[in-house]
């Protein structure tokens, strides 16, 4: 489970962006990632719940699901 922040950490240096959605299947917050190898996401401002994680650029599209808890 996350709590107020998650840290990814790619194998390859990823250009896209990192978008946080909702049950209901909202884009919450898109983070650019501009050529890194490591991100950090600021979850204090979501509720309780799961998320997905979905992860894009020209190549990629995959998902990850994510618990946070208070």
């Amino acid at each position: 489970p996350a709590t107020k922040s998650v840290f990814i950490e790619f194998n390859y240096y990823f250009k896209g962006n990192i978008e946080i959605i909702n049950y209901y299947g909202e884009i919450l917050h898109t983070e650019v990632i501009n050529k890194s190898k490591r991100a950090i996401l600021d979850l204090s401002g979501l509720s309780n719940g799961m998320y997905v994680l979905r992860f894009r650029n020209n190549e990629l599209y995959s998902t990850v699901k994510i618990l946070i808890i208070n």
